[in-house]
């Protein structure tokens, strides 16, 4: 099926953090396919950046006020966001007690509080744009964490639920479902991607559990962005993701069993 793009002038801005690589270097590029033009916040900014309709700048996500300040900037150089990604992510492999105090502090302003921030202060853009979006790009490790990956699966964790809870707040608003707001909000909980984050990791079964190719993901997740006719929609990749939200309902002897069957928690053992 050919690729259904919206018009040239169509006006879309995106902001994607964590846009300078991995993930959300591919985010950023599939937007740009499809016209829209993209803005990528991170902490690091590439060398290269010749890249058409997809613009860098050096952003702490974990700062109110200079995401305020970003935001006035994007709306004076590009006009009104109305798509927003919240990818930016790191990690801490480790035993918690092993880890520092600040460590912990920023994976979880990072991973959590870093969306939170984002999305109250371009969400009320999105809402008036009417054809917006919210993107949160969690982990399947937020639903079942292995060992040493504790306040990176809790930061995961509170995206999902963070999503949800906004998720309700716009299903209930009577003025949304009465209008013809065409906004939507996709969750992405994926295995484990391609990517520098879980570089020194390896899957235990490459048949259960491959490794995700981030351009293909990227391609998902930007096709169900202007394809899907569902508001609200959670992708979950590869197949044996979707599984986990009914494994999770087992007894937890059993799911401690299955985690140690599965390998996963020796899996992130002695990696840095």
């Amino acid at each position: 099926m050919a690729k259904i793009l919206p018009e040239k002038s169509s006006n879309n801005v995106a902001v994607v953090t964590g846009g300078s690589g991995g993930l959300g270097f591919q985010l950023a590029l599939s937007l740009a396919s499809y016209y829209v033009t993209v803005i990528c916040l991170d902490m690091f900014i590439p060398v290269i950046q010749n890249y058409e309709n997809i613009n860098f700048y050096k952003c702490d996500i974990s700062n109110f006020e200079e995401v305020k300040k970003m935001k006035q900037c994007i709306n004076q150089r590009y006009g009104t966001v109305n798509i927003l990604v919240n990818n930016a992510g790191i990690t801490e492999i480790s035993e918690l007690v092993n880890v520092p105090e600040l460590r912990i502090h920023t994976v979880l302003q990072v991973n959590l509080i870093g969306p939170c921030i984002t999305t109250q202060i371009f969400l009320n853009d999105i809402l008036q744009s009417k054809k917006g979006a919210i993107i949160n790009i969690s982990s399947v490790l937020g639903i079942i964490t292995p060992a040493r990956l504790t306040s990176y699966g809790a930061s995961k964790s509170g995206l999902i639920c963070f999503h949800r809870c906004l998720e309700r707040n716009l299903r209930a608003n009577l003025e949304l479902q009465r209008s013809k707001n065409k906004i939507k909000m996709i969750l992405v909980c994926p295995g484990k991607i391609q990517t520098e984050l879980f570089i020194n990791v390896k899957t235990p079964s490459s048949l259960i559990a491959p490794d995700i190719d981030p351009k293909k993901l990227a391609n998902q997740v930007v096709k169900t962005l202007f394809e899907s006719p569902l508001p609200f929609v959670t992708i979950m990749m590869p197949y044996y993701s979707n599984l986990i939200p009914t494994i999770m309902k087992l007894n937890t002897s059993y799911i401690h069993i299955l985690k140690y069957l599965s390998g996963m928690n020796a899996a992130t053992k002695n990696q840095k």
